[in-house]
């Protein structure tokens, strides 16, 4: 209780994201070892929210090349962790795997394989919001590792 939480809001633009690259917003740019990424929302709006990231294998990546874009909704006026696992953990056979985390909003995952040792950026982003005024609240991030 009483912890600042970062939070973002955008107006007037049609992709607000928040950007993070290797050296600055994380270490290591190796995740091999990593199963998902994990991101905490609070969506303040009284609608649903669609919610993507994308993790670029290479700093030339344009949203179709070099690098993979998960996606999922989040419902107004709730916390929800979204994740989007970094390989397909789907048993053969089956369109979707198991959960990643408890509760969690697995997203939807779309792009070409990348290179999961040589990651070097990824963000966090709203595609054209409706209203041109969201806002939401990164709880955390952070990459879980493989089961």
């Amino acid at each position: 209780m009483g912890r600042k939480r970062p939070s973002s809001s955008f107006s007037n633009v049609d992709w607000p994201n928040l950007y993070f690259t290797v050296g600055t917003g994380f270490t290591n740019g190796d995740w091999r070892a990593w199963g998902a990424v994990a991101v905490d929302i609070l969506n303040t709006n009284s609608v649903s929210v669609t919610v993507d990231i994308r993790v670029d294998d290479d700093f030339s990546a344009d949203g179709v090349n070099h690098c993979q874009t998960g996606s999922a909704s989040v419902p107004g006026g709730q916390t929800a962790t979204v994740v989007m696992p970094l390989t397909n953990n789907a048993p053969l056979g089956m369109r979707g795997g198991p959960p990643m985390a408890p509760d969690a909003f697995n997203m939807n995952v779309y792009g070409t394989a990348i290179d999961l040792s040589h990651i070097v950026a990824f963000q966090i982003f709203l595609p054209i919001p409706a209203d041109k005024q969201p806002c939401f609240s990164i709880i955390s991030a952070c990459c879980r590792r493989r089961c």
